[in-house]
């Protein structure tokens, strides 16, 4: 009798024990995924270009022995807009080249020259850039302006020149742009005009990030992406070197 009240016991001890139960695994969420904020995305060029013109453009001399040229950090048409009334202009030099180079700004068609300057070159290879100073003369907003850059290298004594070229218009920011620039980071604005299709200021300020924050891999990324976006692959890799200052300044409105 014993036994058999014993037998009936074992299901109920039994039952006081809960069976554990295995969670099926869960598939993750895209909303739980962290992805990384883009910073510049690729640029969106403008529905406006540079207009026709029958002058030559770059020309090339013995001092472009390293078969790479010097090349405006530009879209591939050769124009940018800025809403800056003394914008910054970048370029590549892939070789050291001690010297001097010679930019001139015309206006009016070509028809007048607005601003010309002798600027002093780095020393080492790499993108440099120059800022139109405060005693240079303000670029008109619905204005373009075509400049010239030639470097003066001597090689072998010969005094071979490198010329390059390209298109600068001035516009105003939209009323959307201005508001949304009011509570932007720097590293939100590379991305507002870019999309905008303002291509100076969006280099310009990418390129200060890039000279605070060397080390940045979310900012090298955004720089290489900019580039590429306009077909400068070949020169993402350079480096960033000083800013060229002026050395002689001359303010002409003469007629050509």
């Amino acid at each position: 009798m014993k036994l058999f009240q014993s037998l009936l016991m074992i299901p109920l001890a039994l039952g006081a024990f809960s069976v554990p139960t295995v969670a099926a695994p869960t598939q993750p969420r895209s909303s739980q995924l962290s992805t990384p904020t883009l910073i510049a995305q690729a640029f969106k060029p403008p529905k406006r270009g540079a207009p026709k013109t029958t002058a030559g453009g770059a020309t090339r001399g013995q001092c472009d022995a390293s078969r790479k040229s010097l090349t405006p950090l530009l879209p591939k048409d050769k124009f940018g807009l800025t809403v800056s009334d003394r914008p910054t202009l970048f370029w590549s030099l892939p070789q050291a080249v001690s010297g001097t180079a010679q930019l001139t700004i015309l206006g009016d068609k070509e028809s007048r020259v607005v601003y010309e300057t002798t600027i002093a070159l780095p020393k080492t290879a790499g993108i440099f850039q120059f800022t139109l100073p405060p005693d240079a003369p303000a670029l008109e907003v619905g204005q373009q302006y075509r400049w010239f850059l030639s470097i003066n290298c001597k090689v072998d004594g010969t005094g071979n020149e490198i010329s390059v070229d390209g298109w600068i218009e001035r516009i105003a920011a939209n009323p959307e742009l201005t508001q949304a620039l009011k509570t932007a980071t720097p590293r939100e604005q590379v991305r507002l005009y870019a999309e905008a299709g303002i291509w100076h200021e969006a280099l310009t300020i990418l390129a200060a990030l890039r000279l605070r924050q060397p080390s940045d891999l979310r900012l090298n990324m955004s720089w290489r992406e900019l580039l590429r976006s306009v077909d400068l692959s070949a020169v993402m890799s350079e480096p960033l070197v000083n800013t060229c200052q002026s050395m002689v300044n001359s303010h002409q409105s003469t007629q050509r």
